[in-house]
């Protein structure tokens, strides 16, 4: 392949196969080996994978398929933390509560298996189950252990 065909092939996001627009603009070191994503959002989300030791993730999107960006998020769920806020959303207000929440950008196995896991690993998470089919998550949690935020 010639200098100048290599320069235009197109590289593919390594966390969700789309084709990367501008290669170096977001890299990250995987396994010791450095790898380009399409996004801020791609490099955290595969960062974050590795980093929990989920890697297994990657073994379960389907072939072929491309997984779409994470979506922005706030950055700050400490208000959520107040009882006054979750009496809305939380099943009791105890030690132990349960919580349903809306996942957007689900659409796989893959994820599912991979929230589950991540969840699970937490301190203080008692039980964290996805339904890909209504895109909504149920956790459990200590709150003596950890915060919903």
């Amino acid at each position: 392949m010639s200098e100048s065909a290599a320069q235009t092939k197109k590289s593919e996001c390594f966390h969700c196969g789309l084709i990367v627009k501008n290669p170096g603009e977001f890299t990250a070191q995987i396994n010791s080996l450095p790898h380009d994503f399409c996004c801020h959002g791609c490099q955290m989300a595969c960062q974050t994978i590795y980093a929990a030791g989920l890697q297994g993730f990657y073994n379960k999107t389907p072939e072929g398929e491309s997984l779409a960006p994470p979506p922005e998020t706030a950055n700050d769920f400490h208000a959520y933390d107040i009882d006054e806020i979750q009496a809305d959303y939380v099943d009791d207000l105890g030690d132990k509560r349960t919580i349903y929440l809306l996942i957007e950008g689900i659409h796989c196995a893959a994820c599912v298996w991979l929230i589950e896991h991540a969840l699970h690993k937490l301190p203080g998470v008692l039980e964290a189950d996805v339904n890909l089919t209504a895109k909504r998550c149920r956790i459990r949690w200590d709150n003596r252990e950890t915060s919903l935020s």
